[in-house]
């Protein structure tokens, strides 16, 4: 494999490919960046080499929604194997990372928009590559400084193994189209059985706890419940980032 010259980063990105059928592979109405706005489409996450000359595309995967993966009869119709499951973009991208790497290329920072930056799992996947990383955020995501500890209260919701807490990147998807990651989940055993599956959360948990950003906390409380109202969740916190004050909302009430 020869030299490429002056290359300085991996960047990891999605592309759109505008579609008026609904039969290729992935095919749905879902944002594309290419167009600008949501609308029907193909979309896939994409690994580029970049540097002062320019850049190119080494790696692509496409992007399955929820709609196709649930859905084995449309997948088998347009030649997609019963193994391909749901995977977020976020995995996609590490994996076709996994793929440059093993291929040789040398390790470079990443950079990549907040689709990916905001994800804590991808950045600690970036981590235990020994890969740093140049990634954007949104504005509302909390961060702490090394060292920092939290202890959150559970125990009057969980008796004798009867529920499982899952906190620290317990990605959630709770439709289709509301794809999250709160910073702690709740769910009993019986609910884990329905909606937990070797990947993620695929389903509405009856708890989940977030901790409010400095900036942001009362359009985050906002937005919040209504997400959780709107997708059925039963019970909310949000925690105050002083640490000093939760605020519970029960669906209905």
């Amino acid at each position: 494999m020869g030299e490429l010259p002056n290359v300085t980063a991996f960047v990891v990105d999605d592309t759109g490919f505008p579609k008026k059928g609904t039969h290729t592979v992935g095919v749905a109405r879902q944002y594309s960046g290419t167009l600008g706005r949501t609308d029907n489409c193909q979309v896939a996450t994409s690994l580029h080499l970049a540097g002062a000359r320019g850049s190119g595309c080494i790696g692509m995967r496409p992007y399955l929604p929820e709609a196709w993966t649930t859905d084995r009869a449309r997948c088998r119709t347009a030649g997609v194997p019963d193994t391909v499951a749901f995977a977020p973009k976020w995995q996609h991208a590490l994996a076709l990372l996994d793929q440059a790497l093993a291929a040789g290329v040398r390790r470079h920072v990443v950079l990549g928009d907040a689709a990916f930056g905001d994800v804590t799992a991808f950045r600690e996947g970036l981590t235990a590559r020994g890969l740093q990383y140049h990634l954007r955020v949104q504005g509302g995501l909390v961060v702490w400084p090394p060292g920092a500890r939290f202890a959150v209260v559970t125990a009057a919701h969980v008796h004798d193994n009867e529920a499982r807490v899952y906190g620290d990147s317990a990605y959630a998807s709770f439709t289709q189209f509301d794809v999250v990651e709160p910073d702690l989940l709740y769910m009993s055993n019986e609910r884990a059985a329905q909606i937990l599956t070797d990947l993620n959360v695929q389903g509405v948990p009856e708890l989940v706890l977030e901790i409010a950003s400095p900036s942001t906390r009362r359009r985050d409380a906002s937005l919040t419940r209504a997400l959780y109202d709107r997708t059925g969740v039963s019970e909310s916190w949000i925690v105050e980032p002083t640490g000093d004050r939760v605020r519970a909302y029960r669906r209905g009430a």
